[in-house]
């Protein structure tokens, strides 16, 4: 499965404190079950799961964490980032551990879908495909590319970067 290592690179990324302390966070998958896309002969399926995510020890607003989930599923998971979206695709809990550290928890619904090719000499073939690309309407300007977290601010004062390790 490719979705949860693409997650963690996001979030390294994003956060090098993530990088430098690796067990600070874990991921695993929980309630797993592949659906099949046709009857026949096609192998091919789409896995889909509950990805649980913690992260321990947070020290910075965890509203970052938010805004780095959101931009990797606008690309990995474009349906879970629509208004139409069940309010239960994506739960969270926080563990306040004093006024300034949290863990934090979240649940998240993805699926991944799986090519299974049978060649006529009984070989198979398995690819694990990308998401499609999102449907634009034909008003949405096309904007150029920005880096995830150039800089955050709240209220004027800036919180990311920082000093933190």
């Amino acid at each position: 499965m490719k979705k949860p290592d693409s997650l963690r690179a996001k979030f390294v990324t994003a956060f090098p404190e993530l990088a430098t302390d690796p067990n600070r966070l874990r991921m695993w998958i929980e309630e797993g079950a592949p659906q099949c896309w046709s009857p026949d002969t096609d192998l091919s399926f789409t896995l889909n799961y509950k990805l649980t995510v913690v992260i321990e020890q947070w020290s910075r607003p965890v509203t970052l964490i938010f805004v780095a989930l959101i931009d990797w599923l606008r690309v990995h998971q474009p349906e879970l980032v629509t208004p139409s979206t069940d309010r239960n695709a994506i739960q969270f809990e926080a563990d306040v551990l004093d006024n300034e550290t949290s863990d934090l928890s979240f649940d998240i619904e993805l699926d991944e879908r799986v090519r299974v090719t049978r060649q006529p000499n009984g070989q198979i073939d398995i690819q694990a495909l990308d998401e499609p690309d999102p449907m634009l309407p034909d008003t949405a300007p096309i904007l150029p590319s920005v880096p995830l977290l150039g800089q955050v601010s709240v209220d004027g004062q800036v919180i990311w970067p920082d000093d933190q390790p």
